[in-house]
């Protein structure tokens, strides 16, 4: 495991093997490199003074007559900064040499991405968020992103409880404040709400001048309204800014609903950035330069700066294909003339002939487990013939005379 120990530091622990060996010590690895100058004799191992990053390390047993295999790869990400750094960055690639890739923001849970379309008045209704934080906790903060005009500008911030399905009609707290142009944080530290589980915060909508930011182009699913005069719940499909701040039994808070700061992410592409803007949102797409395999990382660009690196996302891609199993395909000749036969133990699905470049050349729709592909009108040349069968999809290079 890699426990974080210090935002400058990274413990590395191990078990001692349990072969009954002649066991001098240990190495250890960061990112394939050596960093220990002689040789470990403990079971765990401090990095210090690493910069702002994602590193993988693994370690290796060292005794009289050699050393072990490694142990790992585990990844521990540095972020001296302090700046929350997004998570679960993964993707996937598709025609034209593009991969598509997806994190989870900042914030436990992140319900908008600090992005309005406009902002509602609906009055005498309550507008909500369903919050779900990990454990029972204390809520300290409510926050929403509100808008006036002038004149009154008041609504109730409340908090309701969670009735399973829907939000129950209770209400652990009410109170009217004023709204302002921005983000409005409103602070219940001292009203003791203290929840087992999910709960709703909504804002109360009691005049015309009075607005609660949303962004129609997203639905989290965690949208309700509630009609006041009858108490009657119904969900939205557009995301309201509302947000709170919970502190944990272990004294750790944390920001439900969003990033604090957040202007948007940068995304690299083997330590490079590759995009010239911020990024909005937690999902993006980028052109690869062609087949081979990439490291993806990504950022979260605060007020007060870059955050840290993501885990590591690795897209192999080759011949069009992302990530080509080894399937269990016979192809001949190759080179080949005019014909080119393929032999398969699993039902062949589609065959595709493509350029270098991953254009399609030729495409049989027909299934089989022994079919022919009539080549002899193309020009010589390399060519990548991709296979999709029942077990797989593999890709080969041919070559036409």
């Amino acid at each position: 495991n890699a426990p974080l120990m210090h935002p400058e530091k990274e413990a590395l622990s191990a078990p001692y093997p349990f072969e009954n060996r002649a066991l001098t010590g240990y190495n250890i690895y960061r990112d394939g490199t050596k960093i220990n100058a002689a040789t470990w004799t403990t079971t765990s191992y401090a990095d210090p003074d690493l910069a702002n990053g994602t590193y993988a390390y693994t370690v290796t047993a060292v005794y009289d007559e050699g050393e072990s295999g490694p142990a790992g790869p585990v990844q521990a990400i540095v972020n001296a900064s302090g700046l929350e750094v997004p998570i679960n960055l993964s993707g996937y690639a598709s025609t034209g040499d593009i991969a598509n890739l997806s994190w989870i923001g900042p914030g436990e849970l992140i319900y908008d991405n600090n992005v309005h379309t406009g902002a509602y008045k609906y009055m005498g209704y309550t507008l909500s968020t369903h919050m779900s934080p990990s454990g029972p906790c204390q809520i300290l903060t409510l926050k929403y992103l509100t808008s006036v005009d002038a004149g009154d500008n008041t609504f109730y911030a409340k908090v309701f409880n969670w009735a399973g399905t829907q939000p129950g009609n209770t209400i652990l707290y009410e109170n009217d404040v004023t709204a302002i142009e921005g983000w409005l944080d409103i602070d219940v530290s001292t009203d003791n709400i203290f929840v087992d589980g999910d709960f709703v915060v909504g804002f109360g909508s009691v005049n015309e001048q009075t607005f609660l930011a949303f962004d129609a182009n997203l639905d989290n699913g965690r949208s309700w309204d509630r009609e006041d005069a009858t108490s009657t719940w119904s969900s939205w499909n557009e995301a309201y800014l509302i947000r709170a701040v919970v502190q944990y039994g272990d004294g750790t808070t944390a920001e439900i609903g969003g990033g604090k700061g957040l202007l948007g992410y940068n995304l690299y592409r083997d330590n490079v950035k590759v995009n010239s803007s911020l990024i909005p949102g937690t999902n993006t797409t980028d052109i690869m330069p062609g087949e081979g395999t990439y490291d993806y990382n990504v950022t979260a660009v605060y007020d007060e700066g870059e955050s840290a690196f993501s885990n590591t996302f690795t897209l192999k891609y080759y011949f069009g294909i992302e990530e080509p199993q080894q399937i269990n395909v016979k192809v001949y000749p190759n080179p080949a003339y005019g014909q080119i036969f393929i032999e398969s133990q699993d039902e062949i699905l589609k065959l595709s002939l493509l350029s270098p470049d991953g254009k399609n050349i030729r495409m049989l729709n027909e299934k089989g487990f022994d079919l022919q592909l009539n080549v002899s009108e193309l020009d010589a040349g390399l060519y990548i013939l991709k296979i999709e069968t029942e077990k797989g999809i593999g890709a080969f290079k041919i070559l036409i005379r």
